[in-house]
Parts: structure tokens; sequence; C-alpha cells
């Protein structure tokens, strides 16, 4: 293994808890049958996929610019000011990137979002390259796009790599891309089925370069 590609929101930043609050008080506001099951279902989508799912089958009268605004005005904010990272993550993120593993984020978060938060908590640095599902029109997760891409920006094969994953939708991406997949419990997606990925982490501080490669070579074998 010679990379490790982090998801964004609920696995570097608890971004998830403080979207949910904004986002179901919003969308209950243009949706009238707006409930915890379709909060559910768009965890782990981009901005732009929910809202192509909400006009086409939920009837959503708001534009793709109007929809776009609105997250982007939250988005500076809680980014900004409110998320704070997933306990365990800096110390991992330090031990990958100090053992010599290529590290990126395939997210599908804008770019703008993405940065905000790695500038904030002085964590830029420590990745190659990061891709947002913003740069690949109608295919965000669980499609297998954004790894792809995340794959390809850092020469690496996907079979060399492992991802980072905390939605259903994220797991699916990865696996689907070929690459190792962590699912990693946040103490908030304790309703995410993960079981498609090949190891399911309880907490951040337990991962470790050693036990990555080491998991990847029994599943390997």
């Amino acid at each position: 293994m010679n990379a490790v590609i982090f998801d964004y929101d609920g696995v570097i930043v608890d971004s998830e808890h403080h979207w949910k609050k904004v986002e179901s008080s919003f969308l209950a506001g243009v949706l009238e049958h707006w409930n915890d099951e379709l909060q559910r279902e768009v965890l782990g989508m981009s901005m732009f996929d929910v809202h192509a799912m909400l006009v086409e089958r939920h009837g959503l009268k708001l534009s793709r610019q109007e929809f776009a605004q609105y997250y982007n005005d939250l988005a500076g904010d809680i980014y900004g000011r409110q998320v704070q990272l997933i306990p365990g993550i800096r110390r991992l993120i330090e031990r990958l990137s100090a053992s010599g593993l290529v590290l990126g984020v395939a997210s599908s978060s804008p770019l703008s979002w993405i940065d905000t938060g790695l500038i904030r908590f002085d964590l830029a640095h420590f990745f190659r390259n990061v891709v947002s599902a913003q740069e690949l029109p109608g295919r965000g997760k669980p499609h297998p796009d954004v790894y792809q891409l995340a794959c390809c920006r850092l020469n690496i094969l996907p079979s060399q790599c492992a991802a980072i994953e905390d939605s259903t939708k994220g797991v699916a991406s990865a696996k689907s891309a070929g690459l190792f997949c962590v699912g990693l419990r946040n103490g908030m997606n304790g309703e995410e089925d993960l079981s498609a990925a090949d190891l399911i982490c309880e907490d951040a501080e337990l991962l470790s370069p050693e036990m990555l490669q080491e998991m990847r070579g029994v599943m390997n074998q």
C-alpha cells in the first residue's frame, strides 16, 4: 500500500452533525414531506447530486443556483467556525504521513468547503491532492469516479491505495473503484451500513500505518 485517501465530512471534520441541523430546517421548509429517512438518504451525496435527486423525485422547485447559494452561505460558517476535527484524526494523518504514505482527499463537498477546514486546522500540507465530486458532473458517490480521479492524480493504482469512509455511499464508491476501504465509526453514523468495507474501525485512534498494511495484506492473501 502506497497511499491513503480520506473522505472529508465525517472522517476529517464533524461537519455532518452541523449540516443535519441546518439542512433539515431548510429542506423541511421547501419540501412538505421532508423527514429523517430522506435526511439519511442524502448523507454522503454532493450538493448538486442532492439537488438533482430532490428535483427529480420530490418536486423541489428551487433552481440549482438558488440551492447552491443557500448551501454555500451556510458552509462558510460551518467549516470556518463550527466544525471540529474527528477525535484521533490529526494523529492518524501525522502518523500516516510520517510513515511515507501519500495522502489525498476524495469528497462530495466543493473544494472551497474542503480547503476552508484543512487550512483552518493546518492540515492542507499533508495532502498531495484534493478531489471534489464537484469536478465530476453527475457522478458523485456512490459512483467510483471521485476515487478513480484521486488515484489518477496521485499516480497510484487503486489496488495500492486505502480509503477511509464513514457512509454507505462512500464505502460503495471506494470499493467500486478498487480500493481497500476502512469504514470509520465517528460517533454520529451508527445508522450507516458500513458492512461492505474491508475493515470497520470504531475509533480513529485505533488506526495506524502498520494496522492498515497488515489488514490489507491479509485481505489480499
